[in-house]
């Protein structure tokens, strides 16, 4: 073989070596890039450590395993659980909480309404092998509720209790440590802080005493802690409006008695940017940690992690009472004694599974007979539920919280824009229907579809909530919409606090339309803002539409992304040349000739089946 033809099919190999590799690269899907992982990859974190609405924080760690909690309000499934290997790498682990009742206010129905309201701050607990998850429940409302919930498995079945009487904000201490006397105390209250004791079995209240009254200074958030030769109550002062944001702080105090006197830290345990109210943590390898969230304004109150250190019986946390991870530093990762992968919340679904995911949350109850997965496989189907001329009051509006991508203390202008996206099919909308995709808060705003007189076109409203008084500001009608399938997307910014919309109908060329909001955080919804996929009836129930896909990447397809469609039952039976019985499908839309122990969904009749 000559010089020249050696080289050309030198050349002729390396031609076809890249092509194979450039397919190969082409064929792998695509790895979300839209995320938020704290967790820097070199040791160290930077906060916050879960960039999302989870406020009133309870930490409990069983063996090598962290559990976090979180208030959902009118939120369900609801009382969020979190865990962590790690403190830092945080996923979904249970929504436990069904509904708190089921009448007019939680089922939005006869203008009433739970916004502000349902699960507040909760306390986690284990003891003697279950868990124990306690809240309150719209509490000085008339459908003011004490909720325990307990499980062996906190991923399994949770059974419901109701107590006679009701704890605000509680903290739950199960006083079965080495020093302790065996009993269960209860820290609640606002101002006036009480410690109830309770029989751990029964749970009746044995006895009561007021052990903290310290006027009108929002002294609330306790939790309870038997730490060496102390009892501790570790609260915090609300002194924040929720407009000016830098005024909450954390504080601690402590008595060698549970009923007291109990005695003040001499200093705030923790004053920086009103990040505050939270729980402490021992890890196994017996470092202490604090996991406290900040009021971070439209996106809501956010999870921090700091470091802590005792000191003659107080606990010094972050830098001397500030946040260790300050003008965008990084701190090293708690010590747990093994190094764990990354982690983040899952915000994308095309909606292939026959369950929702866990990011997914109604806006109050659910009705669940108008609402499917399942009657077109690959599809979220919305039925409209009700008669409404307001998405306030517009049963089954799907939920989730929107993430923020950049650390605490980025500059406004670089900060990361948010993108909420969805693929919608609109061919069984009625006259008079309304569906799209909403960014929610006070006020809120929405970018969708509306049918008149038989046809349909864009439409978008901004509407407040001042005082929890609905006001329409805004409402916009657009061009008609002559094709079947829109996309639609938010843009969410949370360095400007700035919300507008865009839609497509090639998911590739897109053009501004709609209301722009500015976005704030109030009392009148009381969370951070949130993604809604809606549809509502404006004259008549009978109308539906199919969501595609929810995705916060800025460019996505199902393909790119390796998403694979579930097959219709009709479709494998006919493939496989199945009978009707004996057929199953998994939750991941597989067919199963012989299930094993879980939960199965019946081919002949889509019911589905738990086996033992």
């Amino acid at each position: 073989m000559n010089h020249s033809k050696k080289m050309k099919r030198q050349r002729l190999f390396l031609l076809v070596g890249m092509l194979v590799s450039s397919m190969m690269m082409m064929a792998q899907p695509l790895e979300y890039q839209n995320v938020w992982c704290a967790d820097k990859g070199n040791g160290t974190y930077v906060n916050p450590v879960i960039n999302g609405d989870f406020p009133d924080i309870d930490v409990v760690r069983v063996d090598d395993t962290y559990y976090m909690v979180s208030t959902t309000m009118y939120h369900f499934p609801g009382a969020t659980i979190l865990k962590s290997k790690d403190l830092v790498n945080w996923e979904y682990c249970a929504n436990p909480l069904e509904k708190v009742l089921n009448n007019d206010a939680y089922n939005l129905l006869k203008g009433k309404h739970h916004y502000s309201q349902g699960m507040w701050a909760s306390s986690l607990s284990y003891h003697d092998g279950k868990f124990y998850l306690y809240f309150p429940c719209s509490t000085w409302s008339e459908d003011s509720q004490s909720i325990l919930l307990t499980a062996t498995d906190p991923e399994g079945e949770w059974k419901l209790k109701r107590l006679s009487e009701g704890y605000h904000d509680p903290g739950w201490l199960f006083d079965d440590g080495e020093n302790g006397d065996g009993g269960l105390y209860v820290a609640c209250g606002i101002n006036d802080i009480w410690v109830n004791k309770l029989h751990p079995k029964s749970m009746v209240k044995l006895s009561s005493k007021k052990v903290l009254s310290v006027g009108d200074k929002g002294l609330e958030g306790t939790h309870m802690y038997h730490i060496g030769d102390y009892y501790y109550l570790y609260a915090t002062y609300n002194h924040g409006d929720y407009v000016n944001y830098f005024t909450s702080s954390q504080t601690i105090f402590r008595s060698e008695s549970p009923m007291g006197p109990y005695e003040e830290c001499p200093y705030r345990v923790f004053y920086d940017s009103a990040i505050h109210q939270g729980a402490l943590i021992e890890t196994q390898t017996g470092e202490w940690w604090t996991m406290i969230f900040k009021d971070a304004g439209p996106i809501g109150r956010v999870p921090f992690l700091e470091p802590v250190k005792w000191v003659d019986g107080w606990p010094v946390i972050g830098k001397n009472g500030k946040d260790v991870c300050a003008n965008l530093a990084s701190y090293k990762k708690p010590d747990v004694g093994k190094t764990y992968e990354k982690k983040y919340l899952p915000t994308n679904d095309a909606f292939v599974d026959t369950e929702l995911g866990m990011q997914w949350q109604w806006n109050h109850n659910p009705d669940n007979s108008a609402w499917s997965l399942t009657e077109r496989p690959g599809y979220l189907r919305l039925h409209t539920v009700n008669v409404t001329t307001d998405l306030n009051y517009a049963r089954n509006s799907l939920t989730q919280r929107i993430i923020g991508y950049s650390p605490n203390g980025t500059s406004s202008q670089n900060y990361k824009t948010n993108f909420g996206t969805v693929k919608v099919d609109l061919s069984g909308m009625q006259d008079g229907d309304v569906a799209g995709l909403a960014v929610f808060q006070n006020p809120y705003s929405f970018i969708g579809v509306k049918m008149e007189d038989g046809k349909k076109y864009l439409y978008s409203e901004r509407c407040t909530f001042d005082s929890q008084k609905l006001k329409k500001e805004e409402s916009l009608k657009g061009d008609e919409v002559t094709a079947d399938v829109i996309y639609l997307l938010a843009y969410v910014n949370f360095g400007t606090n700035l919300c507008r919309f865009y839609y497509s109908y090639d998911n590739a060329k897109w053009k501004s339309w709609g209301t722009t909001m500015t976005m704030r955080y109030t009392l009148d919804y009381f969370v951070g803002q949130r993604y809604y996929l809606f549809n509502y009836a404006t004259k008549k129930v009978g109308g539906y539409v199919d969501f595609d896909w929810f995705t916060t990447e800025r460019n996505f397809s199902e393909e790119a992304y390796g998403i694979q469609g579930p097959s219709s039952i009709e479709q494998v039976k006919q493939e496989r040349k199945l009978p009707d019985d004996g057929l199953y499908f998994d939750l991941q839309g597989r067919s199963v000739s012989e299930p094993t122990q879980g939960l199965f969904i019946r081919a002949k009749d889509g019911k589905k089946v738990l086996f033992p």
